[in-house]
């Protein structure tokens, strides 16, 4: 076996620990039931950067930090828009990296409890830049 894919498979395996260490994630037609919609919608709110969505052994799936109540964390959207970044890994480190800025919270727990979205959005901003390089 190619040492690419050892080294992709592991790291997929460090990924999935650390989504499951995050909450976990679920596949569309869960996502789908949780916000109320069809999996069409659900789709198209991923083409709209609304909503992440990973890819895991060929089959999309959604992080479960990005839903509080059955709805979508509020600004996730502005947020996802403002990173230049698309991949799935770099979205999620993103919003789980805690922040000296934030109090050391993560930014998805900052979302969730309502405070710090100008830090939140400035750090999206310089995410962006160092992304872009």
């Amino acid at each position: 076996m190619p040492i690419e894919s050892l080294v992709s498979q592991k790291g997929n395996e460090k990924f999935k620990l650390f989504l499951k260490n995050n909450g976990g994630y679920i596949p569309i037609e869960q996502a789908a039931k949780l916000l109320n919609l069809n999996e069409s919608e659900v789709g198209e709110m991923v083409k709209m950067k609304q909503l992440i969505q990973i890819t895991l052994d060929d089959t999309a799936y959604y992080p479960c930090f990005q839903f509080h109540q059955n709805k979508i964390i509020p600004h996730l959207d502005v947020i996802l828009n403002l990173l230049a970044v698309s991949h799935f890994v770099e979205q999620c480190m993103f919003f789980l990296t805690p922040s000296v800025d934030l109090g050391h919270k993560s930014v998805i727990r900052a979302l969730k409890d309502n405070t710090g979205l100008a830090i939140i959005k400035k750090q999206a901003h310089q995410y962006c830049i160092h992304g872009a390089r």
